[in-house]
């Protein structure tokens, strides 16, 4: 639901607000169109593709991290009965910081998407302004719709993301669900 909701009702809003701007001209509905199909469709795919690497990314610092932390609280004799806690600190110190910048880098994407999907709406908006002379009295309704059309666009960049990172996930899932165990089973 949180993908078709906002995909059916962009995708159902948008003809009909394109239809109403190029009654009054089509140079408006020309910009209007070319920002939305920015941002409802090119954005939402570039952001699923960049998502899939910085989710790749993540999800293998994040697996290091939990390897670390794990070789630490089940090894904490050892590795204070041999002196390594400096090792084994630079190690988490590493681990650490690799989860870290996957973690900025995904925050980086989702703050460029937001910028461009901000700006592609304003852009927007102004185009219908700026061409308010010729829509006439349709000018306020048709850049309240604008407004709409955008809002509803908007979420579906974030979709993109999100699905992005959903095939990593189900990659992995089938990656090692399609690895044979490591130990032969006794009984076969």
């Amino acid at each position: 639901l949180r993908i078709l909701v906002p995909l059916v009702a962009t995708l159902g809003l948008a003809p009909l607000l394109l239809f109403l701007l190029a009654r009054a001209g089509w140079e408006s509905a020309l910009a209007v169109g070319v920002l939305f199909v920015l941002t409802a469709l090119a954005l939402p795919l570039v952001t699923a593709l960049r998502a899939r690497r910085h989710a790749a990314a993540r999800a293998a610092a994040l697996e290091r991290l939990r390897v670390v932390l794990t070789d630490i609280t089940s090894g904490l004799r050892e590795i204070r009965a041999f002196g390594a806690e400096e090792w084994m600190g630079e190690r988490l110190a590493r681990a650490w910081q690799e989860g870290g910048d996957a973690e900025r880098a995904r925050a980086g994407l989702l703050a460029g998407l937001g910028a461009v999907s901000f700006l592609a709406a304003q852009a927007a908006l102004i185009a219908v302004i700026g061409w308010s002379a010729a829509l006439g009295k349709a000018a306020v309704p048709l850049a309240l719709m604008t407004l709409a059309v955008f809002e509803l666009a908007v979420p579906l960049a974030r979709i993109g993301r999100e699905v992005g990172e959903a095939a990593v996930a189900a990659e992995r899932v089938i990656a090692y669900a399609e690895t044979p165990p490591r130990v032969p089973d006794p009984a076969q």
